[in-house]
């Protein structure tokens, strides 16, 4: 009895232990960086979320670039890359807007200043119903959305240390109050 209590003991500090223990962070590696001729390397990330375009025809694509509270960027050099190539490039005008022509279907990256943006073009007929006429690519600065919610409840190594905490210690202190009734 006595040694079925110290290892219930010992599972619970250990589960503590674990549960405060920073995680570890595994690092993917960087991604590579498409160069065009006469200009640095240019900054893109993997193709995390992707949104669907529908080109026009002759292969137009056009979009809006905008800062991270919705204006438009005015004068902001927009380029084009696919498997780290510089495809095309272009400058927005006054209302951010610009577009580009002679491309094919693919997915593609759109960078435009520290902000970029990956799409899938789809010839023209092709694209599906939820594809989208544009891109809208939110250039400079982070964009902060809410904060909170569940995932942060899920996601917080305290709230899940004492969530592992109340799993173990409840049914343990459920276990002890009806041995102690039992023999009392």
């Amino acid at each position: 009895m006595k040694r079925s209590h110290w290892m219930t003991r010992t599972a619970v500090c250990l589960a503590l232990i674990g549960s405060l223990v920073p995680e570890r962070r595994v690092l993917a590696q960087a991604p590579q960086r498409p160069m065009q001729a006469d200009s640095a390397p240019v900054a893109v990330s993997p193709v995390t979320d992707v949104t669907d375009v529908a080109l026009t025809e002759g292969g137009g694509f056009s979009g809006q670039v905008v800062d991270g509270q919705g204006r438009p960027q005015a004068g902001t050099s927009v380029l084009v890359c696919q498997q780290h190539q510089v495809v095309g490039t272009t400058t927005t005008d006054q209302q951010g807007q610009f577009s580009l022509g002679g491309l094919h279907g693919g997915v593609y990256q759109v960078v435009a200043g520290q902000g970029m943006k990956n799409v899938r073009l789809w010839a023209p007929g092709t694209a599906p119903p939820a594809a989208r006429q544009s891109a809208l690519v939110v250039a400079g600065g982070e964009v902060v959305r809410g904060q909170g919610g569940l995932r942060y409840w899920l996601t917080n190594p305290w709230v899940l240390a004492l969530a592992i905490t109340a799993a173990i210690a409840v049914p343990i202190a459920l276990s002890n109050r009806e041995k102690s009734a039992a023999s009392g």
